[in-house]
């Protein structure tokens, strides 16, 4: 009886013994180069890095497939390392480089005299000289321009009822670069204008168009920005001859 209870005993002591658990050994291993595995924290003898702690029972991954690979970066990633997600932008940048400047062609424009003769008023006196549309550029007495508003008076005053003649001949004096209003004025007055304004088709700097930069030499102590025209006050101009540059300022190519 002594000996069955004793041996039960140590059946008991033995079962309880089995399932105590069994403690896991912790091991490092270099984040680099996994082959360096040590048994306690450390530096990697290949890259020094600090040996991390690691669990002896990792497995591979098993399932990672094809579609989670193919996730957008930004909501899903297998791995730690950092990403970025690509997207259209449209940004400005300053950017720092050597190059001319030149005036673009497609905004400028030439004024050329419509009828020939004499300049008798000039208001622009420099190169690079502002103007605005409208502006006057210059005044010029024609004999031509005299005689068609002395035709046109005398149909009015002769000859009223002919209605295409005063037509052809107002057309013509619009023809000769007279405007509309100086038109009208002649019309109004009953008395020819001795001169005809020229005006600035568009804004920008006025730019001599008779090749002043050929004609005259270059000199260190002239400047190019208060250089004299060389269109004068009682020069002569022929018809269609051109007169002047004018050229914008806010249309460039660099």
């Amino acid at each position: 009886m002594v000996l069955l209870l004793l041996l039960g005993a140590g059946c008991g002591t033995q079962s309880v013994k089995d399932k105590r658990p069994v403690a896991v050994q912790q091991l490092y291993r270099c984040p680099m180069h996994h082959e360096i595995v040590r048994d306690r924290p450390g530096s990697c003898p290949i890259c020094g890095m600090d040996l991390v702690a690691f669990n002896s029972k990792e497995g591979a991954l098993t399932d990672v497939n094809l579609n989670t690979l193919l996730r957008p970066a930004n909501s899903y990633v297998v791995s730690s390392i950092p990403v970025t997600v690509l997207h259209n932008e449209v940004d400005t940048m300053d950017v720092k480089a050597l190059g001319t400047i030149q005036y673009d062609t497609r905004a400028v424009n030439t004024v050329s005299a419509r009828v020939s003769g004499r300049i008798e008023k000039l208001y622009l006196k420099y190169t690079f000289q502002d103007v605005r549309k409208g502006q006057k550029l210059m005044d010029i007495y024609s004999p031509e321009l005299v005689t068609a508003q002395q035709n046109l008076l005398f149909l009015l005053q002769n000859d009223a009822g002919n209605a295409s003649f005063i037509q052809s001949a107002k057309e013509k004096l619009l023809l000769l670069g007279m405007s509309n209003e100086q038109l009208q004025q002649v019309i109004r007055l009953r008395e020819a204008a001795l001169s005809v304004t020229i005006y600035s088709p568009l804004d920008g700097h006025i730019h001599d168009a008779l090749n002043m930069e050929a004609m005259m030499p270059a000199s260190s102590q002239e400047s190019l920005l208060t250089r004299e025209l060389m269109l004068k006050e009682g020069m002569y101009v022929q018809k269609g001859q051109a007169v002047l540059t004018v050229m914008n300022p806010r249309r460039l190519w660099v």
